[in-house]
């Protein structure tokens, strides 16, 4: 999906290393920025601590706004705010598509690791819900509050559809916290 963007690649993670799909997941964006695609991509900084310099400003060089996720110093070389994370996994290209759900860039999600090897699953989705998941990410990026109104059970908020998921049964409601 990545590959095939045309106007704008906005991603969220936890885990990006610098190593085999690392630097896969740093082409790709470097060549969308490189053909005029907005690019930007936040990865939480607890996470990912250890992404050399040069891998960051390569991406930046390429044209991708990169961002870290609560970037603080540390205090005698330890994290003094470990429960502040970024911990979603979005990714939202072209305001057409967007994948939700466990999204790590490490060669240890790959199968080829071996039997250690970490799973993570996500979801494609598409239609109206996809613009629900960008404002979610543009409010961080904006950081702007996310609006509080009822808890999400309590909530008169119909689930937005498309004609297209109606028909296959697949309604969806974007919930946050």
């Amino acid at each position: 999906a990545m590959n095939e963007a045309s106007t704008e690649i906005l991603l969220e993670s936890f885990l990006v290393f610098d190593d085999e799909v690392g630097r896969e997941l740093k082409k790709v964006l470097e060549d969308a920025a490189r053909r005029g695609v907005r690019v930007v991509a936040t990865i939480d900084h607890y996470g990912s601590p250890d992404l050399p310099r040069e891998f960051i400003t390569e991406l930046i060089d390429a044209g991708v706004d990169f961002r870290y996720f609560d970037p603080q110093p540390r205090l005698m070389g330890v994290r003094t705010n470990m429960f502040r994370r970024l911990h979603r996994k979005i990714v939202v290209v072209d305001r057409q598509r967007a994948f939700v759900g466990g999204i790590n860039y490490s060669i240890d999600h790959l199968r080829k690791h071996g039997a250690e090897s970490k799973h993570d699953y996500a979801v494609e989705l598409k239609g109206p819900i996809v613009e629900h998941f960008r404002l979610l990410v543009e409010g961080l990026l904006n950081n702007r509050p996310f609006p509080r109104n009822k808890p999400w059970w309590r909530s008169r908020v119909s689930p937005v559809s498309s004609d297209r998921a109606m028909e296959k049964g697949v309604p969806a409601l974007a919930v946050w916290r």
